[in-house]
């Protein structure tokens, strides 16, 4: 289940930082939940590293309805920053 987490974190990591968000990576996932949904919701936190080597532990939440064709949602949650969605 963490495997799967991660490699959905990352994915989402990637695609914000291919747009104009935020540019992290991860450095540890502290904890991960999946509950089902209509679809599966993701609850992670996780330590990620910022640009300027600054870790921040931060919230995400990923919600996946693949079926739809932008079926993924994922919310990142960082102290000091706006929510990214």
């Amino acid at each position: 289940k963490l495997k799967h987490s991660e490699e959905t974190l990352n994915k989402s990591l990637s695609k914000l930082a291919a747009g104009d968000g935020p540019t992290y990576k991860l450095v540890k996932i502290n904890s991960a939940t999946t509950q089902v949904v209509s679809g599966s919701k993701d609850v992670i936190n996780a330590d990620l590293k910022d640009e300027n080597d600054k870790i921040k532990t931060c919230d995400i939440t990923i919600w996946s309805q693949p079926w739809l064709e932008n079926g993924i949602e994922v919310t990142f949650n960082c102290p000091g920053e706006p929510k990214v969605v």
